[in-house]
């Protein structure tokens, strides 16, 4: 069910005219999750979780990353 969810919700997000799905994901992700029976607020929050750990978060590692790559004469 999971798997699924998270395939739809990508499939979704992706049609969408939203640059990075971004609100739209939560929804659907939240919406979903409720669907098969987790309740409201803990799909809520579970949603929340997952986009910040997947969507939101990488690009702030990665700049670290490429700060220090620029240091270290690698780029």
């Amino acid at each position: 069910e999971l798997l699924l969810t998270n395939t739809l919700v990508s499939l979704f997000a992706g049609v969408m005219p939203i640059p990075g799905g971004i609100g739209v994901s939560e929804a659907a992700i939240a919406f979903c999750l409720t669907a098969i029976g987790i309740p409201s607020a803990t799909a809520a929050a579970i949603a929340l979780v997952f986009r910040l750990l997947t969507f939101y978060l990488p690009p702030i590692w990665g700049g670290f990353a490429m700060r220090w790559l620029r240091r270290q004469a690698f780029l």
